[in-house]
């Protein structure tokens, strides 16, 4: 309304002020957008985690399913059209997708990188290198990993400690983890390996139950290096089409463009902030439940799921309902076009920059799971800190959503995003 009076030559004000409602959305640039950020204030949901979810999500789900639709379309022009989406990471989008695109088929493969180890193990060392990028970026036991890899307790490894820590976050990775990993093919391949072929077994005969390779089917996961594609590409012996939200520059060393597209960042890796908020992104974007650790005969006899104990917070329900709900009124209400990709991603990325106290407080706290169990951005006490202070380096490091644990720690309105963007470039600089 203000854009369209300014247009005619009518002086106006916007009440109330933008600042005092929309806190990441950024300055409308056109019609379109201005007409998007006018519906999002004045039907903002009083309950913080619901107005997160409206103003921060709901633009994201909106653009990111508009291109699903049209990748869709095209594959659909050409003989195929349909969409497979990857738990957990793309739970709510493919909700999304539903309610905007009722007509189209949303297929859900429940997997996770861990639920793919015992195929990936018993293809042998030509699968190497798509297992150790299976494997959590974390420093792992020995033990860790082959509980990871689907051994059953308390096999060991010979020739290794089961407590002996592996470095698997740089890459290439340290020729004792090299051994490891050889170690564990082998074991893989003898006795101790029943229980990784048999669930081998049942992995093959769930994703072949999808059709992932038949022409026109697309996977649609939130991205990064491509992994589960490659992985599902080299149990499936074809070559699989990938739709991602964002990637790094992992993705097209392995897969081509052809292959595998992304919507955000014009297709190129993505930056900074987005990676310094990726694990908040994909949290709010998941099905709210454990992970996929294997798959099991069912009642009807074939293989099913089996999804591993998780605690559905509630904040993460609301804040789903707030996105959903504003999808939902966007796509019936406002004939505009849907946002383009910068102007998708931009409240989320404000949001990682600079959180309002309030928003911090209301994240920092969540737990979240990549083959180890973390906290989001949780300081401890600054009294804490000040009785030792080394252990702020240690915690910091290990937090998920490092501006956030400062805004938390500190509670001062200083800029943190700042700070945080010196010491990671001071830190990349001098890495060899």
């Amino acid at each position: 309304d203000q854009i369209g009076a300014a247009a005619a030559g009518v002086r106006c004000f916007l009440l109330p002020p933008r600042g005092q409602v929309l806190r990441y959305t950024p300055p409308a640039n056109s019609a379109a957008s201005g007409a998007r950020a006018a519906y999002l204030a004045n039907r903002l949901p009083t309950a913080p985690a619901a107005a997160l979810g409206w103003e921060v999500a709901a633009p994201l789900l909106t653009g990111f399913t508009a291109w699903l639709e049209s990748r869709c379309g095209a594959a659909n022009a050409a003989g195929g059209g349909r969409l497979v989406f990857l738990a957990r990471d793309m739970y709510l989008t493919r909700q999304a997708f539903l309610a905007r695109y009722p007509h189209r088929r949303a297929d859900y493969l429940k997997v996770s990188r861990r639920s793919l180890c015992p195929a990936l193990l018993v293809l042998g060392e030509s699968a190497r290198d798509v297992l150790l990028d299976a494997l959590p970026r974390e420093i792992l036991t020995v033990a860790e990993i082959l509980n990871f890899c689907g051994f059953e307790a308390p096999v060991k490894l010979s020739g290794f400690t089961p407590d002996a820590p592996q470095d698997l976050r740089t890459r290439p990775v340290a020729e004792t983890t090299q051994a490891l990993v050889t170690a564990v093919f082998a074991l893989a391949a003898g006795p101790a390996g029943e229980p990784i072929r048999r669930q081998a077994a049942f992995t093959k005969a769930y994703l072949e139950g999808f059709g992932l390779a038949e022409p026109g089917a697309l996977l649609v996961d939130i991205g990064s290096g491509g992994t589960t594609q490659r992985a599902l590409e080299a149990i499936l012996a074809a070559p699989l089409h990938g739709c991602y939200l964002a990637c790094d520059a992992r993705l097209h060393q392995h897969l081509p463009p052809a292959r595998a597209a992304v919507y955000l960042f014009g297709g190129a890796a993505a930056p900074l902030w987005f990676w310094a908020g990726q694990p908040l992104l994909e949290h709010l974007l998941s099905e709210p439940c454990g992970a996929t650790v294997g798959y099991c005969q069912g009642a009807d006899g074939r293989p099913r799921p089996v999804v591993a104990d998780g605690q559905c917070a509630p904040l993460v329900q609301v804040l789903q309902k707030g996105a959903m709900d504003a999808v939902a009124g966007m796509a019936a209400s406002l004939p505009w076009p849907p946002p383009t990709a910068t102007e998708a991603i931009a409240p989320f990325l404000a949001l990682v920059q600079d959180p309002c106290l309030c928003d911090a407080d209301l994240l920092g706290a969540l737990t979240l799971e990549d083959g180890i169990c973390y906290r989001l951005a949780e300081p401890r006490p600054l009294r804490a800190y000040l009785a030792k202070p080394g252990q702020l380096g240690a915690d910091v490091q290990a937090s998920r959503w490092k501006v956030g644990f400062l805004k938390r720690l500190f509670r001062l309105p200083l800029p943190y995003g700042q700070l945080y963007a010196f010491m990671k470039n001071k830190k990349d600089h001098n890495t060899p």
